[in-house]
Formats: C-alpha cells, sequence, structure tokens
C-alpha cells in the first residue's frame, strides 16, 4: 500500500450511522473529503462483511476494512480470517446462552447461523434492528461454521458470571449483543496491522467509536474520539469526545482535522 495522509477507522453502529440505520449526508460529506484529501478510510466493526457491502460501496471505501470485532478483514479481494474461537469456547459460550434462555447464533466468515431452538425469530428480530439480514436457520448451526469468529448472545444487559472461555473473551458490542470473541482479536489490533502496511504510526490514526469493543482501537490511535452517548469508560480515554450519531457526530468530529489538512471547504 502507498503512504497515505492518514488513516481514519470508523466504527458503524452507534457512530456512523444513525439510530435508524441511516447514514447522515454531513457524515458522508466529511468522509468523502478525507478521501479528497488522501486519507485512508475503513469501516472497523463488529458487523460482518456482507452488512457492510453496501454502504463501502456508498462511500467508495475499497478497505481492507476490519470486521467482527477484528477476527477478520474484508475488501473486495474477500476475507481474511485472523483469528477465530476454538471449538470448545464455542460448546461452552452456547452453554451458557442456553442455561440463560436468551436467543444466541454462531458467526464466521461463512454466515450468521441459528438452531430453531436457539429463539431463531429473535436473533432474526434484533439483526434486523442494526440493519442485518436474518440469519440461516439450520439444524446444527455449529458444523455450519467451520471457522467460527464469534458467539452472539441476545441480551440487553451483561449476564452475571460469564465463564470463562479458553482462547476467547466476552464483549458487548451493542445493547443488544454480548459476545464471546477470540482473546486476541479487537479492532485495536487489526488497526497496528492496517497501519503498518500503510506506512503509518499511530499518531497517524484517527478512530472512532462508541462502544467498550472500540477501546483497543482508541487506545491505540493517536487521536481516539468517543462518542456522547458512549460508556463513561470510553469516553474517558478518549482524545476527543463528540457528539452523539444522531447529531453528526462523526463529521463535527473529523471536520477539524481535514481542515487542518487544507480543506477549506468543509462545512463549520
Amino acid at each position: 500500500m502507498a503512504r497515505s495522509a492518514g488513516l481514519l477507522a470508523l466504527d458503524v453502529d452507534g457512530t456512523l450511522l444513525r439510530s435508524d440505520n441511516s447514514l447522515s449526508p454531513r457524515n458522508e460529506a466529511a468522509i468523502h473529503a478525507a478521501r479528497d484529501l488522501g486519507w485512508h478510510v475503513i469501516l472497523a466493526t463488529g458487523k460482518p462483511p456482507w452488512a457492510i457491502r453496501d454502504l463501502t460501496a456508498r462511500l467508495g471505501l475499497a478497505g481492507p476494512h476490519v470486521v467482527a470485532n477484528g477476527a477478520g478483514t474484508w475488501s473486495g479481494a474477500g476475507i481474511r480470517l485472523l483469528y477465530e474461537l476454538p471449538a470448545e469456547a464455542v460448546r461452552e459460550g452456547l452453554a451458557f446462552g442456553k442455561a440463560l434462555d436468551v436467543a444466541m447464533a454462531v458467526s464466521g466468515p461463512a454466515g450468521v447461523f441459528c438452531q430453531p431452538d436457539w429463539g431463531a425469530e429473535q436473533v432474526t428480530l434484533s439483526l434486523a434492528a442494526v440493519g442485518e439480514p436474518a440469519p440461516t436457520i439450520i439444524s446444527d448451526a455449529v458444523a455450519a461454521e467451520p471457522h467460527p469468529w464469534k458467539v452472539i448472545l441476545i441480551a440487553a444487559t451483561d449476564p452475571p458470571r460469564p465463564p470463562d472461555l479458553a482462547g476467547s473473551r466476552w464483549v458487548r458490542t451493542h445493547p443488544l449483543f454480548f459476545e464471546a470473541v477470540p482473546a486476541r482479536a479487537s479492532k485495536g489490533a487489526a488497526l497496528r496491522t492496517l497501519s503498518q502496511a500503510l506506512g503509518l504510526q499511530p499518531a497517524d490514526v484517527v478512530a472512532v467509536g462508541d462502544g467498550a469493543n472500540d477501546i483497543e482501537m482508541l487506545r491505540f490511535a493517536g487521536t481516539g474520539v468517543a462518542m456522547a452517548h458512549a460508556p463513561a469508560a470510553v469516553r474517558a480515554l478518549a482524545s476527543v469526545v463528540t457528539r452523539s450519531n444522531d447529531e453528526d457526530g462523526v463529521a463535527l468530529a473529523i471536520e477539524p482535522l481535514l481542515r487542518r489538512s487544507g480543506h477549506g471547504a468543509l462545512s463549520g
């Protein structure tokens, strides 16, 4: 990759997109301005690749993008699997979900899979709420995904005493989703790899997010931006706290950076 002006990494749900899953004109304009100035703009999300394909096409973002909380990257060349859950962790994570009596699913490069008795309707509704397609309903969801990158529990509050899973960790990725992900996978680790490929230092990286799964990338980035509605722990470690996702928070955070890059036409 050629050296760029900087690397701009954007979380999607609760950050780039408004609460109704739409992209505001001001956020879209700011991203196009960043690209025009030579910034390498990527999405860094807990979502799978197929859930961001239309958005990246609309914004003209070639990637590679960070997907599945850093368990993989994705571009037009396809998916690169970086980390996967051990089989034991998948079994124990699903057993925990069953004991809690919550809806659940398994996700990986092949798709999102849910068994009929796993609360398939609730999984479908929850994915639809964040603009993602319905899962594949199948009798053996574990066998359907040979390289799982997360176990998804539909849980609006963090369950008490989640079990320690081999080679894995639990993370809140969205108000609806509590997930088991590979222990070494994070948006921050993936951003480090991408910035090195671009010949950039952490000081050249701007990351914007709103959730616990954004903490590692906000720590890595020279400029970490937290949304106004982010948990206090996320806001506390950010360099900048911007407005909410329903108030053009992304644009308001990056427009000053773009002005300093020499773009004088951005709105204030």
